[in-house]
């Protein structure tokens, strides 16, 4: 008569199920883990020049210092290949200008609401392109977060007082709704396909041209991450292997 499996085999059997799950999701188990990141973050000036600044990050690595309000590029340096220059990516330039012009009429509506005495501010805007047809931005004053705007639900989300004085206000933009739906939903997503791929292909081609150091040459303290990660995973694989055995032990 065949034996039935006890409380004791399937409990030890979901307890390696947990371990093979913490294993399959620990970073580096599967290459990257997150996906990449791609944000503007503008600088609307109402009292200096120049008044439209943005900086641009991938994956938190600043590559893009633009005047938006001059059309001049202060810096552009992601991932730069030695002896090689980093371009923009085709209508990024322009979507970054078109979107300045956009936010500058804004700050008038935040001067009547809060600074009626006329006192400079700097309206702080992250655009962020979330990779598929979706983006969203985030409306800031002195650090301080006002309201969002989504462009998968279309709506805007106000954080404080001062943020729903300004959603009432601006829902009735009809144009400036559409505006920012069309940015974040189009060339928002462009942009993120592009410097992921140009992104992509830097990596690529510095791993292929990289020579190797010599032998004698001493480790440098980056090539130990890859080891820690490795040694992690052999630790998970030896406790598995262990698990396994007892396992087979019991049904024996």
């Amino acid at each position: 008569m065949a034996r039935t499996p006890g409380p004791k085999f399937i409990f030890i059997l979901l307890l390696l199920a947990v371990l093979l799950a913490c294993v399959c999701a620990a970073p580096g188990a599967s290459g990257r883990g997150d996906s990449p990141s791609l944000h503007y973050d503008f600088n609307i000036s109402s009292d200096k020049q120049p008044w439209c600044m943005v900086q641009g990050k991938m994956d938190e690595e600043k590559y893009l210092l633009y005047d938006c309000g001059n059309n001049k590029v202060i810096s552009m340096n992601l991932l730069r290949e030695e002896g090689k220059a980093i371009h923009s990516c085709e209508g990024e330039l322009g979507t970054l200008s078109n979107m300045g012009n956009e936010l500058k009429p804004l700050l008038a509506d935040i001067k009547r609401e809060k600074y009626a005495d006329g006192a400079p501010l700097t309206l702080q805007v992250r655009m962020t392109c979330h990779g598929s047809t979706s983006g969203s931005l985030e409306f800031s004053l002195g650090g301080q977060r006002l309201l969002t705007f989504h462009s998968e639900t279309e709506e805007y989300k106000a954080d404080d007082s001062e943020g729903e004085r300004l959603k009432k206000k601006w829902e009735k933009y009809d144009d400036l709704s559409k505006d920012f739906k069309m940015t974040l939903k189009g060339d928002c997503k462009e942009l993120y396909k592009c410097w992921v791929h140009r992104k992509t292909e830097l990596e690529t081609t510095a791993a292929l041209t990289t020579v190797p150091a010599p032998a004698t040459t001493t480790p440098t303290i980056a090539s130990a991450a890859p080891t820690k990660t490795t040694d992690g995973l052999e630790t998970w694989a030896i406790i598995l292997n262990v698990f396994v055995i007892f396992i087979t032990l019991i049904i024996i």
